[in-house]
């Protein structure tokens, strides 16, 4: 629930726009900024609890793969947007020509590795899991299919600065979807562990 805070912020009317990111309303001095910032890194800092309560559950790689997701959720509520570059043509112009302070680009940098992270588990979950049909490769299928369906649309809607409040929420589910799924799918067996190597490259 912390780490959905942009359900509440989509239905309270807070965004001026569409054409912005849920970053957008974490600028310092922003209304809401300290307490979206809060969340974001209470989330991230009770997920790498809970991940170190539960352990790697014969998971090991995908489970340090979620411990850098957490890390890297807590940094990018440490680092805060400068300025709102939806919001404001000479914040864009300013940040496409590295002209703001290095943490608005630390934050960047924080919400690509965030992604990024969850996105390689989600893909060696889903190799883990094609021979083992049952809900959790169903889950996996799902995952990827809203993955295949939303990330070319999120690189175009940055790059174009059209909707992003309206196609960024997808990659917010499958995120959230994985950080449940880490914590709620029973332990792997011995040996079927797959990491980002292929098992069958493994000696």
């Amino acid at each position: 629930c912390l780490y959905n805070w942009w359900v509440v912020a989509a239905f309270m009317h807070i965004m001026p726009t569409p054409n912005m990111m849920f970053s957008d309303l974490e600028v310092q001095g922003g209304q809401y900024s300290r307490l979206f910032n809060s969340l974001d890194f209470s989330a991230s800092a009770l997920f790498l609890v809970a991940l170190r309560m539960i352990g790697a559950r014969g998971r090991r790689t995908e489970w340090i793969t979620m411990l850098w997701y957490a890390g890297f959720g807590m940094s990018g509520a440490v680092f805060h947007y400068s300025c709102a570059e939806a919001l404001s043509p000479s914040c864009r112009s300013a940040e496409w020509h590295f002209e703001l302070p290095m943490t608005h680009y630390l934050h960047m940098l924080s919400g690509i590795g965030e992604f990024a992270t969850a996105i390689l588990v989600i893909l060696m979950a889903r190799r883990r899991n094609a021979d083992n049909p049952g809900v959790w490769r169903l889950i996996n299928r799902a995952q990827t299919d809203l993955l295949i369906f939303a990330l070319p649309l999120i690189a175009a809607t940055y790059l174009l600065d059209r909707w992003e409040a309206v196609i960024e929420p997808i990659l917010l589910v499958v995120a959230s979807s994985q950080l449940l799924k880490s914590l709620l799918e029973p332990d792997t067996a011995p040996g079927e562990e797959v990491g980002i190597r292929d098992r069958k490259s493994v000696v």
